[in-house]
């Protein structure tokens, strides 16, 4: 289940800015230039009381932007607690679909299904509804999410995340992003964020967060980097 944050966010500028990362947690309604292929990876270390756990996330992310409107990401989950090594958790292959061009509000869609083929536990299927805009130097984008256990319907679990930002130079910017898991005993964050865009290449994002309800983490560090394949 995808963890949802309330993230202060620095983003690039607008080099970088077409492609699922532009906020660490809430999904960019663009899907980026006709055939970009992107590395996306995250490493999170989540400090809950005495247990600290480490999240490693590699993926693929191919953007076909104005030629069919699709977007496509592969992505593995590993995690380690209190020090034990990483071991594999599972694979999510989520496609992308933008449903319109407009100057005020731009909605796409996006489903996702992860699971871990060797534990022999259902899989999980994952919908967004992405919506949002992106007008230099400002943007702003927020996700709806619903969850559900495959072959489990009464397993569903629903969150959302807004972002909000506004560039500042060539290499920076800043942004507010609020996210939160609609159930009971869900996680609240805040968390201060810088990044760097490298030479419009690479977006490199660091952020540490702290938890604002008892059922949140007590802080979290989160590295985000994303790097141009094409």
């Amino acid at each position: 289940m995808k963890k949802f944050l309330l993230l202060l966010v620095i983003f690039p500028a607008t080099a970088l800015a077409h492609h699922s990362r532009l906020f660490i947690r809430t999904t960019n309604y663009d899907l980026g230039h006709d055939g970009l292929w992107q590395f996306v990876g995250d490493v999170n270390v989540i400090k809950s009381g005495s247990s600290t756990e480490t999240e490693v996330e590699p993926g693929l992310f191919l953007g076909l932007g104005k030629f069919v409107d699709w977007g496509f990401e592969i992505h593995s989950h590993f995690s380690a607690e209190d020090g034990c090594g990483l071991g594999y958790e599972a694979t999510g292959l989520e496609v992308f679909h933008r449903l319109n061009y407009d100057p005020e509000v731009n909605h796409t869609i996006g489903l996702e299904y992860e699971d871990d083929p060797f534990n022999g536990e259902p899989g999980e299927f994952h919908f967004q509804w992405i919506l949002g805009n992106l007008v230099p130097p400002t943007a702003w984008m927020a996700n709806i999410d619903v969850s559900m256990v495959n072959a489990s319907r009464q397993k569903v679990t629903y969150g959302y995340s807004l972002a909000w930002g506004r560039t500042a130079g060539e290499r920076m910017g800043y942004a507010l992003e609020l996210s939160s898991d609609i159930v009971d005993h869900g996680s609240h964050e805040l968390m201060p964020e810088v990044s760097f865009n490298f030479h419009d290449e690479a977006l490199f994002k660091f952020g540490v967060g702290v938890g604002l309800t008892k059922d949140s983490p007590d802080y979290s560090l989160r590295l985000s980097f994303v790097s141009k394949m094409n």
